[in-house]
């Protein structure tokens, strides 16, 4: 009796410590971005070339394997349409924080067969109605006088609830063409395994520590390229 109990606590102890705490991802401050939080989850918004965009990233399992699921949201304010196309529009890249440390890899989008295959993808259209469309809406009903000159602002958050509400929830952002003056948002899926000249390094909370952490859009003009910090979710 006495070895079982001692083999049940090693392996509660032993899951304990290899389980993945949660990660969410914050502007280093570098760009100039803010973030507002939903449930600890930041949310940020960046302008391109004629689009604009609101964005959040955070590390997610699906059928026991890591993803980093990057939510977003692209509005097309051009006068033709957007061709968007996750898969030549995202990457993400890791590089070493050491100068000694010159690992660096990037990671392209997953393909989304691979992730309908593990999801319901309507159940993932109703999450971002409710934890993120219903964020949008309590911070555009809290504004109670309009102040133009503020709402011009891109970053204010309580300007992104009409373009919310009118765009396309795809649920798994694939390709789409944006018409003028409309948009989509959904998620995009990397698969969380850093594939480096040395080898593999499965990515943990001292991975991330370890570290840079980018995210790379080339939409329209050059690459627009955030760095992001890791932070444990809440």
């Amino acid at each position: 009796m006495r070895t079982l109990l001692v083999l049940l606590c090693f392996c509660i102890s032993a899951c304990a410590s290899t389980r993945m705490i949660p990660i969410v991802y914050e502007p280093s401050g570098k760009d100039t971005l803010i973030a507002n939080y939903t449930n600890g989850l930041p949310i940020i918004a960046v302008a391109h070339d004629s689009l604009n965009t609101l964005f959040s990233l955070e590390y997610v399992t699906i059928a026991n394997t890591g993803y980093f699921r990057l939510w977003l949201l692209v509005t097309n304010n051009a006068s033709s349409p957007y061709l968007l196309d996750p898969s030549k529009s995202v990457l993400l890249d890791f590089q070493g924080r050491l100068a000694y440390d010159e690992e660096r890899t990037t990671i392209e989008v997953a393909p989304p067969s691979k992730i309908l295959a593990s999801i319901d993808e309507a159940e993932m259209t109703a999450q971002i109605s409710r934890n993120i469309g219903g964020f949008l809406q309590a911070r555009a009903s809290h504004v109670q006088t309009p102040d133009y000159a503020r709402f011009s602002d891109l970053r204010e958050i309580s300007n992104w609830y009409p373009t919310f509400k009118s765009s396309t929830n795809a649920g798994i952002l694939r390709k789409n063409t944006i018409a003028p003056g409309t948009s989509v948002n959904g998620y995009v899926y990397f698969l969380a395994s850093l594939e480096f000249p040395s080898g593999t390094i499965n990515y943990t909370w001292k991975t991330a520590k370890r570290f840079r952490h980018q995210i790379i859009f080339t939409l329209r003009g050059t690459p627009k390229v955030i760095n992001l910090i890791p932070v444990p979710g809440e």
